[in-house]
This record gives structure tokens, sequence and C-alpha cells, in this order.
């Protein structure tokens, strides 16, 4: 959100080659992030999380630094949590595609959200919760991958 230049230095002078920045921080810190990533190489995700719920994720007509690759469609875990169990983040995805921008979507995935997930066809599917608490992350993170390779193979029957 702030000294973004600092932050972006710290992240790809460690060797990171992809960082996260709010879409609500001010388009200086943009700019001084998409600068530093530019300069190593990198890119940036542009996050909603800080969006979420509203009507529009990013105005029409916004820009940003060339380095930002992706916007990252994201759902709050603290608002899942409390009981927010919407797919307006999935929804959200094939709008923000049609504006010229990559996806990486994130909050709530797992097998129960797989299929809505395929259908709007993000460049980048981040899960976490539905593996870590998971019985079996390992065989949870693996039937994920190969369906993301494999679109047309279901969740097994036996693995709920």
């Amino acid at each position: 959100m702030d000294a973004g230049d600092l932050e972006a230095e710290m992240v790809f002078g460690a060797g990171a080659r992809l960082m996260t920045v709010l879409s609500s921080t001010s388009p200086a810190t943009h700019a001084a992030v998409g600068k530093v990533a530019s300069r190593f190489g990198a890119f940036v995700v542009v996050d909603t999380i800080t969006e979420s719920g509203k009507h529009e994720l990013l105005p029409v007509g916004v820009t940003f630094p060339e380095a930002f690759a992706y916007v990252g469609v994201h759902s709050p875990t603290d608002m899942r949590v409390a009981g927010e169990r919407s797919s307006a983040h999935i929804d959200a995805v094939s709008d923000i595609r049609r504006r010229g921008f990559r996806v990486a979507l994130a909050g709530g995935l797992g097998p129960d959200t797989l299929d809505a997930v395929l259908e709007v066809e993000p460049e980048i599917v981040i899960v976490g919760g539905a593996i870590t608490g998971a019985d079996d992350p390992r065989r949870v993170a693996t039937w994920i991958k190969d369906r993301l390779r494999n679109p047309g193979r279901g969740w097994p029957s036996d693995a709920r």
C-alpha cells in the first residue's frame, strides 16, 4: 500500500518473479512497483481483494504500468468465514478478461468450485484452504492440478 519501490526491491531482489500490490493503493505506488518490476524483468498482480463485494472491481478506464501482468480477482477469507458464500469473484473473471486483463483467481477455490473456475478460464488459479484444510492435502492438490490440466476429469467419489 505504501513504499512500493522498497517492497518491490526486497521481493524482486530476493529472486521473486511475481508480487502482488493492492488495486486500491495510490497510482504513485503502482508506478513505483511497476518501475522496479520492469527493472528486474518481473511482473505484478494487482489484487482486488479490497474491492470484493463492489459492483465494479476496477473502474472502467483504469490503467496500470506495463509490468502489471495480472488482475487478482480475490474473495477475502474473512468474508467467507463470516458466511459469505458468493461466487461473484468467479463470475467477475469474464468481465475482467473482456477488458483485456489476464486474471489470477483466488479465494474459496477447490473441488466444489473447480467446474465454475474452469468455465471462466483464469490464467492463474490460486488454491489455499481447500488444500491446507484437507484430510489428505497432497491428494487434493494433485487432483486439482490434474483437473486444471485435464478439465474433463471429475472428482473421485471416494475422495471427499
